[in-house]
């Protein structure tokens, strides 16, 4: 299993390119423009692929920042399409198009290759990994009807599903975020 990864540039930040590092995809939202919306836009725009909303692997939340805002992130876990599956088993390849105005550079890469040596995101990487191996295992074994992939063989819990519900009394809809458990 790989990961889009992407060099970007023409941030409100620090980028991956002056650092000399790799990051995953990322976004602001919309106005309102809930998590799953906005990640697969997202993956759309900066990488050309077509995505499908699995679950939330964890969140990183930290202060200061940038206008001495606070900054939520949410590192999910994305699906291709099935449009693309059928290339895959004959042995093709998945191109990745990178949004010209944001990314300097763009390509896939291993689970262990993403963020190594970065102390700060170490414990996000071990998660996302985590998870996506979990998530592996559940696409293996969905054809033997074995497990949801919701836990690890440790039993952990393996990230957030969205469920959108309606408000109830009043038009409009609210999501919620859950563990599969």
């Amino acid at each position: 299993m790989t990961y889009f990864c992407s060099r970007t540039i023409n941030t409100d930040y620090t980028t991956s390119v002056t650092l000399d590092s790799w990051t995953i995809t990322r976004t602001h939202s919309d106005p309102g423009e809930g998590i799953v919306e906005a990640a697969i836009r997202e993956a759309k725009e900066e990488t050309g692929l077509d995505v499908e909303f699995d679950r939330i692997i964890c969140i990183r939340q930290a202060h200061g920042g940038i206008l001495n805002q606070s900054d939520v992130f949410f590192v999910c876990l994305l699906h291709l399409s099935p449009a693309y599956k059928e290339g895959l088993a004959k042995g093709g390849e998945v191109q990745l198009v990178p949004q010209e105005e944001e990314i300097a550079d763009i390509k896939w890469m291993t689970l262990e290759d993403l963020w190594q040596g970065s102390p700060l995101y170490q414990e996000m990487n071990n998660s996302m990994m985590r998870v996506a191996y979990s998530a592996m295992k559940e696409n293996d074994s969905d054809s033997n009807g074995a497990t949801d992939g919701s836990k690890t063989d440790e039993g952990e819990q393996c990230g957030l599903i969205a469920k959108t519900l309606p408000l109830g009394w009043r038009p409009g809809s609210q999501t919620i975020y859950l563990s599969k458990l």
